[in-house]
């Protein structure tokens, strides 16, 4: 059985799984800016990518796969990078095209915060 993808873990597991996130560019000599929510949706994919590669997925697999960075796009991080924020706002219309995602409101917010930066 299939769970719903909008059965999401909250609370306790997300924050958990925030505190995970590498923060992109912090690798050693690496010029590039960190951002959270590049790294975040980064972990969405990779999360679904995961559990659609999984034979016979239960709910169980949720926890082990998309979950966890899935309930963190409720709390997602502004973004700090260009490419962070046109990668968020294109991920909201690949899972828009097939699901409701509650978060995209917090999501579509997170991105603009880096387009309203770049302006001020």
């Amino acid at each position: 059985m299939n769970t719903p993808r909008r059965l999401l873990l909250t609370g306790a597991a997300t924050a958990a799984f925030l505190g995970t996130l590498p923060l992109a560019g912090l690798a050693a000599g690496s010029p590039t800016i960190p951002d959270p929510l590049l790294d975040l949706i980064r972990a969405c994919r990779a999360g679904n990518d995961a559990y659609n590669a999984l034979r016979h997925p239960d709910a169980e697999a949720i926890a082990r796969t998309y979950g966890p960075p899935y309930a963190a796009l409720s709390h997602a991080p502004a973004a700090t990078t260009r490419t962070g924020a046109l990668v968020a706002l294109r991920f909201l219309c690949d899972e828009l095209e097939h699901t409701h995602l509650d978060a995209a409101p917090t999501v579509i917010a997170a991105a603009l915060a880096y387009f309203d930066g770049e302006i001020a």
